[in-house]
């Protein structure tokens, strides 16, 4: 049987946030909130214990060199401390591991998962003396890294997240040059490497540990092609190890751990194989993929797009010739006369657009269809049918961006419309949303063919957009325990799916137990653009009958 993951926080919410976190990834847990009552809690039992340093009367420093006394169980510190010296300190003192608050719940359970991998892998061996710890030391014998016993002489794999370069030297003699890696464990190592070589966000490297220190090394993709059998314990012809470590990624150089049952039932190929390793029994320990969970993209819904460099109603008028000033009369071609000048045909006279009516209506159709529909229009249109998802496609697809729409009447438009399209499409915009229940904001240097409603976008590194699509809408009939049903078509849900409800032009966060009813219309956002493991529900909103 597991044994217990001893949670040591004076700060009782905290702890209950990581006692729901740990269990919810099926972990037994329990919890001391003083150094005191963690020495009197502890028993054989407990298998891990999580740290806190900052804590009144015996701080977590103390209460791990008192736990050392009589347990070589694994410490991982998790605290606010996030210097240097502090890092150094609690790994001195006893502990194997070391995480700042506020953390990701991906990397707490990835530590989680290894310093309990290795314990149990550990636990019967003779330990009569106490690990040693070696410091790694970098450019002009700084401290660089602390490594157990346990990790010299370990290779690990993983994907660049950044790299930084800093002066060594007040003449700028030298630089040091640190790389972060996000390693298939789910551990972000930062290691320092030569100045002269250079490993872009984004590739592949190998992190060699070795009591001399640490040596990275891009690697070549290496792919492995075949289907994940639905107990997710195979890949093809091969089996996938009990402690199989599984990273997705992105280019971009985003990464994150991975649950094997996340893929059951995936098709894997060249192209989102990025890496993957044997064992000794020949099974597959590390799988590096290339984005195929979709589970790295931010969801969430569309609220309202600001700042827009040229606003939407100004295209439109400009096209019409509403917009204009001046009282010339329309063109003497077959442009309808108009109050306003439209653009100059005829330099002479202020006169209306040489061009026709028929091009400058395509044009406004056109950008009506992307432009004026509101959330209300588009909710409505998928609850009442007149929306449909082939429509969608062709007003999202990229045949029908705002971009290639511009670009198809540029032969069509002359003078100042022209200009107007291209200053529309040109410039960017700010894309407010919720995600996760909370408004966040996105500012892009170009527009995408996003409208209200649901939406994924996809971040660099530096948190910059790389692309943002629309999600597939669908009115949804029937909810399941983890499906939804559209029109006698099943549909997976997201374990982390969000719910809204609109009301009153706002949208609400709530609960699907809250709004899965005969009272409301229920509208998902499906993410359909191509990944080999989504195809999940990740948003629905919900709409009052009344």
């Amino acid at each position: 049987m597991a044994g217990k993951i001893l949670i040591i926080d004076d700060d009782r919410d905290i702890t209950q946030i990581i006692r729901i976190l740990l269990e919810g990834e099926g972990f037994e847990t329990c919890t001391a909130y003083s150094g005191a009552q963690a020495l009197a809690s502890l028993d054989e039992t407990v298998e891990l214990i999580i740290l806190d340093i900052m804590m009144d009367g015996m701080n977590g420093f103390e209460a791990c060199h008192r736990i050392r006394e009589s347990s070589y169980v694994p410490i991982l510190f998790l605290s606010a401390m996030s210097g240097d010296s502090e890092k150094v300190a609690a790994l001195m003192a006893g502990g194997d591991d070391y995480l700042c608050k506020p953390f990701s719940a991906a990397e707490l359970t990835a530590r989680v998962r290894s310093l309990l991998r290795r314990y149990r892998v550990y636990q019967g061996a003779d330990r009569a003396e106490p690990e040693r710890e070696r410091l790694v030391l970098g450019m002009d014998n700084e401290v660089a890294d602390v490594i157990t016993g346990e990790e010299a002489d370990s290779v690990f794999y993983g994907v660049v997240q950044t790299a930084t370069r800093s002066l060594v030297e007040d003449n700028g003699a030298d630089v040091l040059q640190k790389i972060s890696v996000m390693c298939t464990d789910g551990i972000i190592r930062t290691v320092n490497i030569d100045k002269s070589l250079n490993y872009p966000t984004g590739w592949l490297v190998e992190i060699s540990v070795t009591p001399e220190g640490e040596q990275v090394t891009a690697i070549e993709s290496k792919s492995v092609s075949g289907t994940i059998n639905d107990t997710a314990t195979a890949l093809g012809d091969y089996t996938l190890a009990d402690d199989v470590q599984i990273l997705d990624t992105t280019s971009e150089g985003l990464a994150g751990t991975v649950r094997p049952s996340r893929i059951a039932g995936t098709k894997l190929n060249a192209r989102t194989v990025r890496y993957y390793t044997l064992n000794e029994q020949g099974q597959i320990d590390r799988l590096i993929l290339n984005d195929v969970t979709g589970d790295l993209w931010k969801y969430g819904v569309l609220d309202d797009v600001k700042n827009l460099a040229v606003n939407a109603g100004s295209i439109l008028g400009t096209l019409t010739g509403s917009g204009s000033s001046g009282s010339g009369n329309g063109s003497s071609g077959n442009s309808s006369s108009g109050s306003g000048s439209g653009s100059k045909g005829d330099s002479s006279s202020g006169s209306g657009s040489t061009g026709g009516t028929t091009n400058t209506t395509t044009v406004v159709d056109d950008l009506r269809s992307v432009l004026v529909p509101t959330t209300s229009e588009i909710l409505w249109g998928v609850i009442d049918g007149s929306l449909l998802s082939t429509v969608w496609n062709r007003i999202t697809s990229s045949s029908g961006s705002l971009l290639s729409i511009g670009l198809k009447q540029l032969a069509k438009i002359t003078g100042q419309p022209m200009s107007t399209i291209l200053n529309f499409v040109g410039g960017g915009a700010t894309y407010i949303c919720y995600v996760n229940g909370s408004q966040a904001s996105f500012s892009t240097s170009i527009k995408y063919p996003v409208l209200a409603g649901g939406l994924a976008v996809r971040q660099n590194v530096n948190g910059t957009v790389k692309a943002m699509i629309q999600l597939m809408p669908m009115k949804i009939d029937k909810v399941g325990a983890a499906s939804v049903m559209s029109n006698g078509t099943r549909y997976e849900t997201a374990d982390d799916m969000q719910v809204y409800l609109w009301y009153k032009g706002q949208y609400y966060a709530t609960k699907l137990s809250e709004v899965n009813s005969e009272g409301y219309y229920l509208t998902g956002w499906y993410d359909n653009f191509g990944c080999a493991a989504g195809k999940r529900v990740r948003v629905i909103v919900a709409v009052k009958k009344d």
